[in-house]
């Protein structure tokens, strides 16, 4: 694999060297994560076309691998992410849409197995891979998934009271190797419930968030994305009025004066392919104004409550 072009880079936060050499030269340059108070530091990870597409939602087809065209600098960037992280959370929809599909550092780039883990080691992780966090309000939840059969991979399943309800009554005694919280009584699930149970029960510190729009959306609208990993892809995959298209947010929107800003950390180059790294910004730093309260619009309720962890939770 060539290495990253840096076309443009954001002293953002200090550069503490933990990348080993060869993934520093593959990234073209270091990479570093500071802590959020009070709860996991959030970095989305998403690829898009040109035209904002971030799936083709075709059977077999869906995945972000799809849109990227399976570009091995971009999967090296998620290996890179996935290998920081103590855990990678998808919502079931996009665990569904992308079958077979293990979110770990070693599946999405086998190249540099070796070196994510002695990241991994550096970083101080106990575990090989990050924990898998699976977001499903409904509980519908496809337990053949390799993910739930990969040897040192642990996951857990958030969902709502009814949720627990139906993977109880759907997969019985199967669901006893699973372990489960339930964050609600659904069917959404509020990000800062979800946050809050990985924080403290989980100890996360950093979660990389890869999906998809919908479960972006209540977190962006919450102010719970710290840090946006955008890849732009070089095609066009088009829309019409009977194809649907995904863009990065659904069931989210914004308001010219609530509109999320990012600011640009790093604009890396691999062919026609361009990784965007962008933090976010408070309201206040980007419009300046205060936003009226009707400003954000979610399509679903918000779901608060208490959290109830089922089984053995010690993520690391």
């Amino acid at each position: 694999m060539e290495p990253l072009a840096t076309l443009f880079e954001r002293p953002l936060h200090p550069a503490a060297g933990v990348l080993p050499e060869p993934l520093r030269k593959l990234y073209g340059g270091h990479l570093a994560f500071p802590q959020s108070p009070g709860r996991p530091y959030v970095v989305a990870n998403f690829v898009s076309t040109l035209d904002g597409v971030v799936s083709y939602d075709i059977a077999g087809s869906s995945g972000g691998g799809h849109v990227s065209g399976f570009n091995p600098q971009d999967a090296f960037v998620i290996g890179l992410l996935r290998a920081c992280a103590d855990a990678v959370m998808v919502g079931a929809g996009t665990l569904h849409g992308d079958p077979g599909h293990v979110r770990t550092a070693s599946f999405i780039f086998p190249e540099a197995q070796r070196r994510y883990a002695e990241l991994r080691q550096a970083l101080g992780k106990t575990t090989l891979h990050p924990l898998n966090v699976i977001i499903s309000g409904s509980g519908r939840v496809d337990l053949a998934e390799p993910t739930f059969h990969t040897p040192g991979l642990k996951t857990l399943i958030v969902t709502s009271r009814a949720g627990r309800a139906h993977l109880e009554a759907t997969h019985g005694a199967a669901l006893a190797t699973t372990r489960v919280a339930t964050a609600g009584d659904g069917p959404a699930l509020a990000p800062e419930v979800i946050l809050t149970l990985l924080y403290r029960e989980l100890g996360v510190r950093l979660l990389v968030h890869e999906g998809g729009p919908t479960l972006l959306g209540p977190f962006l609208a919450e102010g719970l994305i710290d840090e946006l990993f955008l890849t732009i892809a070089p095609w066009v995959a088009g829309r019409s009025t009977d194809t649907r298209r995904p863009g990065l947010v659904e069931g989210v929107t914004f308001s010219p004066e609530a509109a999320p800003g990012l600011e640009l950390v790093s604009a890396k180059q691999a062919g026609d392919h361009l990784l965007l790294r962008y933090r976010a910004q408070l309201l206040a730093q980007t419009m300046g104004r205060a936003a009226p309260a009707d400003a954000v619009r979610v399509d679903h309720g918000r779901t608060t409550g208490t959290v109830t962890c089922d089984g053995n939770l010690a993520a690391r």
